[in-house]
């Protein structure tokens, strides 16, 4: 968190309504129809749309009566729009009016929202979530979720909302598929690589939005190790699979179907890379960034190898510990912070499917 309206960038994943593969040792999901969740989607993206009779900038500073963290952060920190001192009145209304107007930005709008599930599809999804997320989390207040055009600065961020709670933002135009050409709107910028882009679509908004929310709650230890970061990216893969459980593995894990295989069948061999290449415990961020953050591939290994095999075999760590340890809860997880003790107890021997 970063103070009253902490900000943390997220790239990252969505729902797809299929029984998802788990691999081996997978468990039925519980039964949440019953589990009360209160859902709060709040559809800033469709005010932002100029194609509508009425002006965004009218339709916003309605929302921002409700919602006046969100617009703090919105306008000042993200699309660095700082509204007059009446945040309220015609001359905010009129600025808001010329920014959504101008016309390159006005053509992605319509065709980022061409692009977006329905509202029963995406309340129905987000609802869906939020009952896994409070029989895992009894004790945990739902987040509310902010769709919102951010102009291809913020994918995905968490925030703190006055009234108690979390925030999780949405930044629309990353999920908007080939009608975008991400590549053309910054070439240079590394966050539009084709191993990236790929991900850019509506399959893949229900899982970044929770990794959100997951990696503010799953801190690095300060040592930060490889170990350190395989087991937070474990963590967090683990229980996007339980919060998650309709969602296909290839957007859980944001892996083309081809290289998950390959992880899933070489589990031996990137295990035994990490421990014959004395990596597990290196601090050196450089020479193991591509094991465990996005990457074409991974240094060392053969070319099927995606990147970030550190944090798949993470996640079987993180299974093996919660297979070993039944009376263990998800929300444990998030209080284990000594990587070595947690490595220890989870026994991991690594089994190829």
């Amino acid at each position: 968190m970063i103070g009253k309206s902490r900000v943390l960038v997220i790239w990252a994943i969505a729902w797809l309504h299929l029984m998802a593969c788990r691999g081996d040792g997978a468990e039925r999901p519980p039964d949440v129809r019953n589990v009360e969740s209160k859902l709060e989607l709040i559809r800033f993206d469709q005010a932002c749309d100029p194609g509508s009779s009425e002006g965004p900038g009218v339709r916003l500073l309605r929302l921002c009566r409700d919602h006046k963290e969100f617009c703090d952060l919105y306008f000042n920190t993200i699309l660095g729009l700082p509204l007059p001192e009446d945040s309220t009145g015609a001359e905010a209304s009129v600025a808001l009016d010329r920014f959504f107007n101008q016309e390159e930005r006005k053509k992605a709008i319509g065709k980022v929202l061409a692009q977006l599930p329905g509202d029963r599809i995406l309340n129905e999804g987000f609802g869906k979530s939020l009952q896994y997320f409070k029989h895992y989390f009894p004790q945990e207040r739902e987040p509310a979720f902010y769709l919102a055009f951010c102009d291809f600065s913020y994918a995905n961020f968490i925030f703190s909302r006055e009234a108690g709670g979390d925030g999780l933002g949405i930044g629309v135009e990353f999920f908007a598929g080939d009608a975008i050409s991400y590549r053309s709107i910054d070439p240079e910028n590394p966050a539009f690589s084709d191993y990236l882009i790929r991900s850019f679509n509506k399959d893949h908004i229900l899982p970044k939005t929770w990794d959100a929310w997951l990696e503010d709650r799953t801190p690095v230890p300060a040592t930060s190790r490889l170990i350190d970061f395989m087991l937070q990216r474990g963590k967090k893969l683990y229980i996007l699979t339980k919060l998650l459980p309709e969602v296909a593995d290839t957007a859980l894990f944001d892996l083309p179907e081809a290289q998950l295989a390959w992880c899933r069948s070489n589990k031996v061999d990137i295990w035994s890379f990490f421990l014959n290449g004395k990596l597990l415990y290196s601090s050196e961020l450089l020479k193991f960034n591509k094991y465990i953050n996005p990457s074409p591939t991974s240094p060392g290994m053969p070319a099927e190898a995606p990147g970030r095999t550190g944090s798949y075999i993470g996640y079987e760590i993180v299974r093996s510990y919660m297979e070993r340890n039944p009376d263990k809860k998800l929300s444990d997880l998030l209080e284990e912070t000594e990587s070595q003790t947690f490595l220890q107890e989870a026994r991991f021997k690594p089994r190829n499917e």
